[in-house]
């Protein structure tokens, strides 16, 4: 059994997987980015938190700065937006030289998700790679950089290419999947532009990483235990700077966020109640009627047949709203 990270192969579903697979033999990463929540809808499209945390080296390194965090984020909102707008893959170079290779998944006119192939060296691009790397590096730290970059995969344009075109293949199959579903995307709010994104990056560093595992998590049933697993810190400690941060703990926002993705799912789909608890990530769907009621004040039945009303306003969420009925 092949493992990765903290899951292994066969855990993931059959869309992450052929994911993986089309990227494996040029060893090129990929990262997926979720605008509409829709991999969470559906089962055979859903992602792990791994697939979805850029972790390519000199990023990780880049951002264990404030200034580097900063910068970072600010060239990926950057490079996500020109993505969303564009009308076809964005090919380009991070700052520290890393090729980037932003594939849409389009269904319907509606963007529904972002692919970045990279964390790689291509060998037709070395020298304006290390040329980049050598202005964006700070000055102090280059030699850590340098030794960094160049651990990095090196591949050829047609390799890179070829992993292009397989990925591009396993994106027609998650489109077909999706017209297959129904799901009215055209109702579904963008995750990565706008409000929630800016109310993630003002928090510190640590709680800007628990938030987005956590919306990114809806259905995987996350416990504070793994989320402190993931982020590489004690338990203790994170439930401290995120309490100090939020006003609630990890456990309760987790839950309050899985209460997020049922409303969502409520008044956006026509899935049952059973099925909206198990892709919430609640045991059973009693106990999301009674953890439901407890926030929202009405029962997960009764809150759909008033939504039918004004469907497509309560929007996607990737942040609690801390401040309603709890």
């Amino acid at each position: 059994m092949v493992r990765s990270g903290l899951i292994t192969h066969h855990d993931l579903s059959s869309f992450e997987r052929l994911l993986r697979d089309a990227c494996r033999p040029a060893r090129i990463g990929i990262v997926a980015v979720d605008l509409r929540g829709v991999f969470r809808m559906v089962p055979d499209l859903r992602l792990s938190a791994e697939i979805q945390e850029h972790r390519c080296p000199l990023c990780v390194l880049a951002k264990s700065t404030p200034d580097g965090w900063r910068r970072c984020s600010r060239n990926k909102l950057v490079a996500s937006t020109r993505a969303v707008r564009s009308d076809r893959a964005v090919v380009g170079m991070c700052r520290l030289g890393i090729t980037e290779h932003i594939e849409r998944l389009v269904v319907n006119d509606v963007p529904v998700g972002l692919f970045y192939l990279g964390q790689v060296v291509r060998t037709d691009l070395r020298a304006e790679s290390a040329a980049r790397l050598g202005r964006g590096a700070p000055p102090a730290s280059r030699a850590e950089y340098e030794s960094i970059r160049s651990r990095l995969p090196r591949v050829s344009r047609r390799a890179f290419d070829q992993t292009v075109q397989r990925v591009r293949a396993v994106l027609d199959f998650a489109a077909a999947l999706i017209r297959a579903e129904g799901i009215p995307l055209a109702d579904l709010g963008a995750e990565i532009i706008g409000k929630e994104w800016s109310r993630i990056r003002e928090q510190p560093p640590i709680v800007r990483r628990a938030l987005v595992l956590v919306s990114r998590s809806a259905g995987q049933r996350l416990s504070v235990t793994d989320l402190a697993a993931r982020l590489r810190c004690s338990r203790e400690y994170l439930t401290r700077a995120f309490g100090d941060a939020m006003g609630v703990s990890p456990g309760r926002y987790i839950e309050l966020h899985r209460l997020e993705v049922a409303r969502h799912l409520l008044s956006q789909t026509d899935l049952t109640i059973g099925e909206i608890a198990f892709r919430s990530g609640f045991s059973d769907p009693s106990h999301l009627s009674a953890r439901f009621r407890a926030r929202f004040g009405s029962t997960p039945t009764d809150f759909r047949r008033s939504a039918s009303v004004t469907r497509g306003s309560t929007g996607s969420r990737s942040v609690v709203d801390l401040n309603e009925r709890r």
